[in-house]
């Protein structure tokens, strides 16, 4: 796999020779030892044939794999300034804003669940 990775890394779009969108996906036979490779051009995502599947030379990331992930939504600053003093509000509005940005952190995998 990781000859995958130096491949997708240094290629641009146009230097793949096997490119196009999950309905033109060629059909392999299952058990089959012949090395493919595709990149799908509706995910973005280079694909290698493990003689019974297409999987993602980059598998998403998981508490225990390294992969990949999505940029999170934005996640506005709402809470105003602290005074000297914490008022119940201003405690209100931080754990808003923490529980927003935990939110959005597991939504694209960064966080698990």
């Amino acid at each position: 796999m990781g000859n995958h990775l130096k491949k997708l890394k240094n290629y641009m779009l146009n230097d793949f020779q096997n490119i196009g969108g999950t309905a033109n996906m060629p059909l392999l036979d299952q058990g089959s030892l012949r090395s493919y490779d595709w990149f799908n051009t509706d995910t973005n995502t280079l694909m290698i044939w493990d003689r019974f599947t297409f999987r993602s030379a980059v598998p998403n990331a998981s508490s225990t794999t390294k992969g990949v992930v999505s940029q999170a939504a934005i996640s506005p600053d709402n809470a105003g300034n602290p005074s000297s003093a914490y008022t119940q509000m201003e405690i209100q509005s931080i754990l808003s804003e923490l529980r927003d940005l935990k939110t959005k952190l597991r939504t694209v995998g960064i966080l698990a669940t």
